[in-house]
């Protein structure tokens, strides 16, 4: 039997998704307002890096991952949960790793 995500899937990715490469740009505007709305200061690149890392990390553990798109609005409030999507992105990812992971990342 194949693995199937808790949430309703978001339809396409989204061009600051953590599964995509060559958007460090896009990735780290949203790393660093999430930082922002938490009372953060902005991370930086190395941020951004290591937190892409920990939502790969996740993933492989897990499978789930909801599209940030869906969990935040534009200023980075929470959405309902209701409104959460799994990533297009974190399915194929773990469709390709997470599957044939065996002890870690």
């Amino acid at each position: 039997m194949s693995w199937t995500p808790k949430l309703k899937a978001r339809i396409g990715q989204c061009a600051s998704c953590p599964f995509l490469k060559d958007n460090n740009k896009e990735w780290l505007e949203i790393c660093d307002k999430l930082r922002v709305s938490h009372g953060i200061a902005p991370g930086g690149m190395f941020n951004a890096w290591h937190a892409r890392y920990e939502v790969m990390k996740d993933v492989l553990e897990r499978g789930d991952f909801a599209c940030h798109h869906s969990v935040y609005d534009p200023q980075m409030n929470m959405r309902d949960q209701s409104d959460h999507r799994q990533c297009p992105g974190a399915t194929t990812f773990y469709d390709a790793e997470g599957s044939k992971k065996k002890g870690g990342i």
